[in-house]
């Protein structure tokens, strides 16, 4: 990849189009949390 190459492939892609936005989970890590306590807690009665 050349200097050029690169600057010519960031130029492509600032003129392309804007992908959609998606909304952020700052919930995310603590929502697995969550899921696998649960999940731990119904394997751990199976036992």
């Amino acid at each position: 990849l050349s200097p050029e190459g690169l600057a010519q492939a960031i130029e492509q892609a600032l003129v392309g189009p804007t992908p959609p936005g998606h909304r952020l989970d700052l919930e995310g890590a603590r929502h697995s949390a969550q899921i696998l306590r649960e999940r731990y807690r119904t394997w751990s009665v199976r036992s």
